[in-house]
Order: C-alpha cells, then structure tokens, then sequence
C-alpha cells in the first residue's frame, strides 16, 4: 500500500526538504505550467526539454500529470514504469529513466489506476507528491544541468507542489480569452504560495509576433495591477500546420531533419531565455548551440 504523508506531516516535511536542499542541492527546476488544458504545453515541454539536451545540457524530463500524463505519447515510447510506480517504490529510480534523442532522461507519467481508491484519491490531493518524487529521483539527478516538470493543466495539488519546487515556472498561454483568464489565476496562485516567484511567459498558436505580445501585455497590465507582479515574455510559437503535423506522427517538430525556420528560430530563442533566466551551464561543456 502506497503512504500518503497527513497534512499535519506537511510542515515537517517541507523543513525536511529545506534542510536537504541546503545540504545537498539539487539541479534547477523548470516546471512547465498552463491554466487551461489544450495549450500545447506538453508539446512545448518535450520540444523545449530536447533543444536543452541538445545544447549539452544533462536534463531530465518528468511527466508530473498523475491524470494525463502523455510525454511518452509525444515521443512513441512505450515505457514499462511510470513516475508513481517510482513514488511507490515498486521500482528503483534508474529503471524508470529512459533516454530520448539527444540524450534526453524522461521519466513518463502514469495514471494511478492500480492503487486501492482511498490511496488514489489521497495522491491526488497531495501537494507534497512533486517534492517526494524528485526526492526518489535524487539518484538519478546527481548529475543533472536541469530538471523539467511537465505539470498538468490547473492549479491542482500537484501543480502548486511544483510550483514551490520550481526555480522557474513556464507559463503557457493562448490569445483566447478564456486562456488568458485561466493563466491569470495560476499566476494568481503561484504568487500567493511564493511571492516573486520568477515566471516566464510563452504564448502559443498565434498568428503572429504582434499578437504574442499584445497577449502578453494584456496578461502582464493585469497581473501587475493586482499582484503587483507580472512574467516575463520569453517566448512565443505560431499556429502552424507543422506543429500539428508533429503531435499526429508523434515525431517533435525539433526533431526535423529539415526544421522549419520559423520553428527553429523561437524554440531556439525561447531556449536561450529559460537557460539566462535560470542562469544554468553545461558541466562539461559550454556550446554555443542554442545561444545564436
């Protein structure tokens, strides 16, 4: 039977976890966030974890959707354990990691269909679940560049514990209002669980430049009128029948062996914003691949 931590155990553990961290430090964490479900932020996620790892970067990319969870699908993989069999301890840490191209780690998600309905309702609901996850992962991270969460939409328990994680949180957004109104609220909840947590802005499926940035102006006037704080514009990425062409053969579009330049060129730029906004270097190396 998977152990739930009880909300009285949550401040303990939260000390616990500082006190690891002050010890032990773990990579950067760049957890990938939306308000609204059908943005494209797990397209995003796996384009952006790969542009990384292309650069050099050790990353390691974890599908924190306990719901939803289709990382692999995106890639065509078809992994054996999943992230909660890892949290369950029904695995170790290493046998759940598979490697992508470029070198990838993902750790795919999984619904937690085969626990008793008390425990899985339990998870679910369990805010410090994104915190004890990385914590079993903390064998297969020691010699990690950066972490990417790829959260599921809303601002659910999982989504709050990874945003109290996150040295970064990756907003996606669209134009449409009911998305920029969704986005509103998460960025709502992530300054009220860390005041001045820094978040980047991409906005998705535009028409255009003009358009990215009027929708990011309008949710930056908003934000900073209320919340007295608002993200940072670190990208944006077009409607393109490319992108959709991708999702349906299940192939990254970064992946192309002749990419699309408009494509290349805002991954590649959006890549150079989140690695300065998290200030992070390959160990071994330094390349310049993501930085022109």
């Amino acid at each position: 039977m998977m152990r739930i931590p009880r909300p009285d155990q949550a401040a303990t553990l939260r000390r616990m976890e500082l006190d690891r961290r002050a010890v032990s430090p773990r990579p950067p964490v760049l957890a990938v966030t939306s308000g609204k479900g059908g943005v494209g932020k797990t397209l995003l996620s796996v384009n952006l974890s790969l542009e990384i790892a292309r650069t050099g970067r050790r990353c390691l990319l974890v599908d924190l959707d306990p719901g939803l969870a289709n990382v692999d699908v995106h890639l065509r993989l078809r992994p054996a354990f999943s992230v909660l069999d890892v949290f369950s301890g029904k695995v170790e840490p290493e046998e759940a990691v598979l490697i992508g191209p470029h070198g990838l780690r993902i750790v795919p998600g999984g619904t937690p269909r085969d626990l008793r309905e008390e425990d899985r309702i339990a998870l679910l609901h369990e805010p410090l679940a994104p915190s004890r996850i990385l914590e079993k992962l903390a064998p297969v991270s020691r010699d990690l560049d950066l972490i990417v969460l790829d959260t599921g939409a809303g601002i659910g328990p999982w989504v709050r514990g990874a945003l109290d994680l996150a040295d970064l949180n990756l907003l996606v957004t669209q134009p449409d209002p009911a998305s920029v109104t969704d986005a509103y609220a998460l960025l709502k909840v992530a300054e009220g669980l860390r005041p001045g947590i820094r978040t980047g802005l991409v906005v998705n499926r535009v028409r255009n430049r003009e358009e990215a940035l009027l929708t990011a102006t309008r949710l930056g006037k908003v934000s900073r009128r209320f919340l007295g704080a608002e993200p940072d514009f670190l990208g944006w990425f077009p409607d393109s029948p490319e992108v959709r062409r991708s999702i349906r053969n299940q192939h990254p579009f970064c992946l192309r062996k002749e990419p699309v330049p408009e494509l290349a060129r805002n991954l590649s730029a959006l890549c150079a914003n989140a690695l300065g906004a998290l200030k992070t270097r390959p160990r071994d190396r330094v390349t310049s691949a993501c930085l022109d």
